[in-house]
């Protein structure tokens, strides 16, 4: 099967406090370069995971991204939109 889509990994934090580093994954089109996904992030592409786990692992398997986490979670959404399945497992540290 073709892989129509990658996970795109960045990080980031508010520069107006000091809160720690928050990881954000992405799910985008192969294909598209970091300069069009840095364009288009928040506005084309949306974050499906939001975590405090700096070395979260991602394996890919077949048409399915799973994802194992330690730490929090912020946000999660596995969206029907996707052309891939998430899963997730995660635990407190």
């Amino acid at each position: 099967m073709e892989r129509r889509t990658r996970p795109y990994f960045a990080a980031g934090r508010n520069m107006a406090d000091l809160s720690p580093l928050v990881y954000q994954y992405y799910v985008v089109p192969t294909g598209i370069t970091d300069k069009a996904f840095l364009k288009g992030v928040n506005d084309e592409y949306l974050s499906f995971l939001s975590t405090s786990d700096r070395d979260a692992k991602v394996e890919i398997e077949g048409g399915a991204i799973r994802l194992s986490v330690r730490g929090s979670v912020y946000k999660f959404h596995n969206g029907a939109s996707y052309a891939t399945t998430i899963y997730l497992n995660a635990a407190p540290y």
